[in-house]
């Protein structure tokens, strides 16, 4: 409706589907003579793909299975934001199990009935909630004890969208803190260093 980016996501997903090329070294105006949905990737048309390789799968799987169907693509990608909207309002609500029930019913409600998400997320298809999707799995783990597999659930943030590089160092920071001893800390630091 008032985005664009869901057509760079079916473009970019293309490149790779049906061209085999990589949409890290392939801006779709190179395959604009031969793809039918080319011309609506916009003013980034010579642009290559700003996103990660977790995403750049993603499309690559939706427009496999959408071929040169331009409304199943769309919707498949809407769809996609749809399950990853809902599966983060069912993360939310664990998250604030602690919260008495009525406010944790509002405030999971509103979060889920958030007109402005709703339209970034599932009628845009936004790749910003996939993103969102790793970073609060990674921080439900984080606050049940379970620092490194949280934190590394948390690192395909930034390989669906690089922005979310911005938080880890404080998610980081946070799991460190839980160790109580040196030791864990060490072991925390190797293991997440490699």
């Amino acid at each position: 409706i008032n985005a664009t980016d869901v057509y760079r996501y079916v473009i970019r997903g293309r490149i790779s589907s049906v061209y085999g090329l990589s949409p890290f070294a392939v801006a779709p105006s190179a395959v604009q003579a031969g793809d039918p949905f080319a011309a609506l990737a916009g003013e980034w048309v010579s642009a290559t793909s700003p996103y990660g390789p977790l995403w750049e799968l993603a499309a690559t799987a939706v427009t496999a299975v959408s071929g040169d169907n331009l409304l199943l693509g769309l919707l498949l990608f809407k769809g996609l934001g749809l399950i990853s909207h809902l599966a983060l309002t069912a993360m939310l609500w664990r998250g604030l199990a602690e919260r008495a029930a009525g406010d944790r019913t509002s405030l999971t409600l509103l979060w889920a009935w958030n007109p402005a998400l709703l339209l970034m997320f599932v009628v845009d298809a936004h790749n910003d909630v996939l993103m969102l999707l790793w970073l609060v799995a990674g921080w439900l783990l984080l606050r049940h004890g379970r620092a490194l597999p949280g934190f590394l659930l948390m690192v395909l943030a930034p390989l669906t969208k690089p922005i979310a590089l911005l938080a880890l160092p404080f998610f980081w920071l946070a799991a460190l803190r839980q160790k109580p001893t040196r030791a864990g800390r060490l072991r925390f630091a190797a293991a997440t260093a490699v």
